[in-house]
């Protein structure tokens, strides 16, 4: 079975030495320092199966600014290959709410993560071993049977199509730099992946996506079986956590800026705090800006921001005054 290369876009000599030495020998790994050696030699390691990319990596645009380099890949057609995002505590920006990480940005915050890494990377590379045409999918020069925008074709609509229809065949969607990707097999949802996500869970992130290009390709069979879902039980399913985490989410502004309360440690004793309140909790000390301690929350949006409301409820945070807010720094300045 032919080897796909992953190359890793990373920094930082530490990172790049841990996850290639992670990744080995299950993959062809190839480092690269910056986002300009990527630009020109990328395609002298072919055929690669993914890229994977610190989101702190930065390259100049057109007038010579730097930029990180992911904001330039989101400005130009998609990469015929998925691109996993990825950030660390010790190189992400995060005292400032202007930053922000790209949709299914994976997280290094402890060394679990690297072996979570390696496991998501091997998903994807068993899928595009085994299916030429869906890398040809990927690369745009095979043509799909039908094309579109999430914006007019719901995720939900498709998925009703492919169910009525008991088609056997493959979604292939892009929402920013992620790749999502949904098996049929008579209908039936027998595979899908999204970013660090596989299985239903990945099915229920697709779902949610509003403004992503997709292409359905019947008849293709991936030959890969993570799972078997009734449509109606994954859309039925997706909607509630949809509906779950804008009640939620509603209470608490993406931008909002967090911090503990002064009352804290009157505050802390004689509760009990799930697993995600105290991860939360952390978060806030490191993070303070709701969606990035969202981002960076290994339990998942939806638990954290669960999380966030009860230690909100519980008097242990409270959302700071946009006039009271921290002075801001740059958020490339840890580079």
């Amino acid at each position: 079975m032919e080897q796909l290369a992953v190359i890793i876009i990373e920094p930082s000599q530490i990172v790049a030495t841990i996850l290639r030495r992670t990744l080995e020998p299950q993959m062809r790994c190839v480092v690269m320092r910056d986002a300009a050696t990527f630009e020109a030699t990328a395609s002298t390691h072919a055929p690669i199966g993914l890229v994977l990319l610190d989101v702190m990596t930065l390259l100049p645009d057109a007038s010579r600014r730097e930029r990180p380099f992911w904001h330039l890949l989101m400005e130009r057609p998609p990469l015929p290959v998925p691109v996993l995002c990825f950030s660390g505590t010790s190189s992400t920006p995060t005292d400032t709410p202007l930053f922000s990480l790209p949709a299914e940005t994976l997280t290094i915050a402890a060394p679990d993560d690297f072996t979570n890494i390696g496991r998501t990377i091997m998903a994807y590379l068993a899928t595009l071993r085994r299916s030429v045409q869906l890398r040809e999918a990927l690369a745009g020069t095979l043509r799909p049977s039908l094309r579109g925008n999430f914006a007019e074709f719901p995720a939900e609509a498709l998925l009703r199509m492919a169910d009525l229809g008991g088609y056997t065949g493959t979604l292939l969607a892009r929402n920013g730099l992620a790749t999502g990707i949904i098996a049929f097999a008579a209908g039936q949802v027998v595979h899908a992946i999204a970013g660090a996500l596989i299985g239903k869970e990945a099915v229920y992130s697709i779902n949610g996506w509003t403004n992503a290009p997709f292409a359905f390709f019947r008849g293709m069979d991936l030959g890969e079986r993570s799972m078997h879902g009734k449509v109606d039980d994954l859309i039925l399913e997706a909607n509630r956590l949809g509906d779950e985490a804008s009640d939620v989410s509603a209470s608490l502004a993406p931008n909002a800026y967090l911090h503990r309360t002064r009352t804290f440690a009157d505050q802390l004793a004689g509760k009990e705090y799930t697993m995600s309140e105290l991860e939360a909790l952390a978060l806030v000390d490191q993070y303070h800006v709701v969606r990035e301690v969202l981002a960076h929350a290994r339990h998942g949006e939806l638990l954290a921001l669960k999380a966030l409301r009860g230690l909100w409820q519980k008097g242990l945070i409270e959302v700071v005054a946009a006039e009271d807010v921290p002075p801001l720094t740059s958020p490339f300045a840890t580079r």
